[in-house]
């Protein structure tokens, strides 16, 4: 008995342990934050905590079963209702462990999204005894979701009404930048004709044939000077708008070297030689002789800068150099140093802006400050950076580096030099030479130098007369104009190459569509040069020697000794006679261009009278307050000085008795 006692002792200490374990199970349970029940083997609902009974629409103390039959489930993306077997209590019931985002159940006919997990729970025999489900409401987790999803949709829809927008915007900013580039491929021929014939016109008068007196020369000399700087101005402005519209291109193609910086030293060493300058190119041994670039591009830049530096070196030297680059064998440096003026630190910054120029650059009053703007751009497109230095009085220099692409000589260009030497060969007296253009003044000036060498010329107007002209005559070459009526210059270039026996009849482009893409196109149509109008005798001239190899001097030309007006007939001067009863008046001339003092000069000689020059508003104020003058003309803008200023301090120097005429 005292054995029994002592086992049941034992057994109600074990049993209350466990309903300790249990009781403390059972709070952990119902003070879990979460939905929590308890299913048996039947599926019945025998444990369900505080917080599932609440979310349940249930009292705190009610019991399983009225807990399980306060709501129903629903599938949240169907609407339908679960089905028994589909529970997730009884699929875990089955085995399964079951995890379902979709889950909805009505309490008091509001439908709640949960997030269920539900698994089987085995005893040590591995037979499922309980199955457990665990859930949680997720309705804020649910208009998060909608209120992201809806976020998303207008995020897409402002995506695509925004893309939409930018390739709007694209195309129009493509169709702008077309419409832009036509404008100036347009104004550039519309610019470009007439410059033709005032550049053209003074070159005939230069010929033997008008016999000009040394001062009439020099006035014809004056008008193709400022006429090919308003061709400079207009090129540079052209080219800009050109660049802001998008338009710049890079146009490979081969190059030779040697020939090109020959051609620059042709072009600009007289120049420098006139300001008694030293002028050099040198080129290192190493630098390959033929290269791949964009020709026109490099010519451009450092005409560009070989330019600037001559115009703004009084004393010294400028210099162009070329040379490889150390360990980069895949790179061509250039340089230009000049012992000129130099610029000042706090000016470097804005000098590549468009139309900025340096205080020397302002007072020498000319340029538009658009040279180097358009040169670093065309540096960056060669695949380099433009670097300057200078020192101011000692002078600067502008390097860059460009691209390298080493090239050899096409099989295309040898039998170029095979036609050349195959003309070189024939006589040069009957060369036959054809004239396109649909615009008489532009024949009229090429067929008079052409005549006046020697050459035989015929005329045509538009591309259809010049292929029938080409059948019937045969002509040497041909100087062809690309926009005509009927048919413009391409077409006809194409229809002669195609059917041109050998050796074949040279056609040279001469256009005023001056951009880079109408030279590639226009030769790309078979013409073998391209000569921009408005042109140059020597640009005419160097063609001939090119394509048809002939080697000429123009003869020297005679000058007329000047002689009194009036004493011969045939000495014409374009100004009328001074008047009998003219007075010699004390007049003062205030002009910082040379040509425009010389312009005045001529005008007031003729009629009379002689003039002091000055070049600025204080050199005007000095003149007219010492010396005492009837008239002056003054310019407005000049360098330190303008014509303004100048005007009114004279005005408040000088007495009322004592001022001149100022126009």
């Amino acid at each position: 008995s005292e054995a029994f006692a002592a086992l049941q002792q034992h057994l109600q200490v074990a049993f209350d342990g466990l309903d300790e374990r249990t009781r403390q199970l059972n709070a952990i349970i119902e003070h879990i934050p979460i939905g929590v029940e308890v299913f048996d083997p039947q599926g019945q609902l025998r444990l369900v905590n505080r917080w599932g009974r609440e979310l349940l629409g249930t009292s705190h103390d009610a019991s399983p079963e009225a807990v399980a039959s306060a709501f129903q489930a629903y599938d949240g993306r169907t609407g339908a209702r679960y089905t028994a077997d589909a529970m997730p209590h009884c699929r875990a019931l089955r085995g399964e462990s079951v995890q379902i985002g979709d889950v909805e159940v009505e309490v008091a006919g509001v439908r709640i999204p949960l997030e269920v997990y539900a698994a089987p729970v085995y005893n040590a025999q591995g037979k499922i005894v309980h199955a457990i489900t665990v859930f949680q409401d997720i309705r804020e987790r649910k208009h998060v979701e909608s209120l992201l999803k809806d976020y998303n949709q207008t995020l897409q829809e402002a995506v695509t009404t925004k893309t939409a927008e930018l390739a709007a915007a694209k195309e129009q900013a493509e169709a702008a930048n077309q419409t832009k580039s036509r404008f100036l491929a347009n104004m550039s021929h519309e610019l470009r004709t007439p410059l033709n014939a005032i550049l053209g016109y003074p070159q005939i008068l230069l010929l033997d044939e008008f016999n000009l007196g040394a001062k009439e020369q020099g006035i014809v000399q004056n008008i193709i000077t400022s006429g090919e700087y308003l061709l400079n101005l207009i090129n540079e402005i052209l080219e800009i708008s050109k660049i802001e519209a998008g338009g710049m291109t890079f146009n490979v193609g081969i190059l030779k070297l040697s020939q090109l910086l020959k051609d620059i030293d042709t072009m600009l060493r007289s120049k420098a030689g006139n300001k008694g300058l030293q002028f050099e190119i040198s080129r290192d041994p190493d630098v390959p002789e033929v290269i791949y670039t964009d020709e026109m591009k490099l010519k451009q830049i450092l005409i560009n800068f070989l330019n600037n530096s001559i115009k703004f070196t009084k004393v010294g030297s400028v210099k162009l150099s070329v040379a490889t680059v150390a360990e980069r064998t895949n790179r061509l440096s250039f340089a230009v140093h000049d012992t000129g003026a130099g610029i000042a630190p706090e000016e470097l910054e804005d000098l590549f802006g468009a139309f900025q120029q340096t205080q020397i650059g302002r007072q020498s009053n000319e340029g538009t400050g658009l040279g180097v703007n358009i040169s670093q751009k065309f540096v960056q497109l060669l695949g380099g950076e433009l670097i300057v230095e200078s020192t101011v009085g000692q002078g600067s220099c502008f390097s860059f580096e460009i691209d390298l692409h080493p090239a050899k000589l096409e099989s295309s260009h040898v039998t170029s030099e095979a036609n050349a030497e195959q003309f070189r060969r024939r006589s040069c007296s009957d060369r036959k030479v054809l004239v396109v253009d649909d615009l008489a003044v532009n024949r009229e000036i090429l067929c008079a130098l052409l005549k006046q060498w020697g050459f035989l010329v015929q005329e045509a107007t538009d591309g259809e007369e010049a292929i029938a002209c080409w059948r019937d005559w045969q002509p040497d070459l041909i100087f062809m104009d690309i926009c005509m009526p009927k048919m413009n210059g391409e077409e006809a270039t194409r229809s002669i190459k195609s059917q041109n026996p050998q050796p074949s009849t040279r056609i040279v482009a001469v256009t005023a569509n001056a951009f880079e893409e109408d030279r590639i196109a226009i030769l790309a149509a078979g013409a073998d040069d391209f000569i921009r109008k408005p042109f140059k005798a020597e640009e005419i001239m160097e063609s001939l020697k090119q394509q048809l190899g002939i080697e000429f001097s123009p003869k020297k030309r005679r000058v007329r000794a000047p002689a009194a007006l009036g004493t011969h007939a045939e000495d014409v001067s374009p100004f009328p006679p001074p008047p009998p009863d003219a007075t010699n008046l004390r007049i003062l001339v205030a002009d910082d261009s040379m040509v425009n003092q010389r312009l005045m000069q001529t005008y007031l000689e003729q009629l009379g009278h002689t003039a002091q020059m000055a070049k600025t508003g204080a050199e005007a104020v000095c003149v007219a307050t010492g010396n005492s003058i009837d008239i002056i003309f003054m310019d407005v803008q000049m360098p330190q000085m303008d014509g303004l200023e100048a005007t009114r301090n004279i005005r408040e120097y000088l007495e009322s008795d004592e001022q001149p005429y100022i126009i």
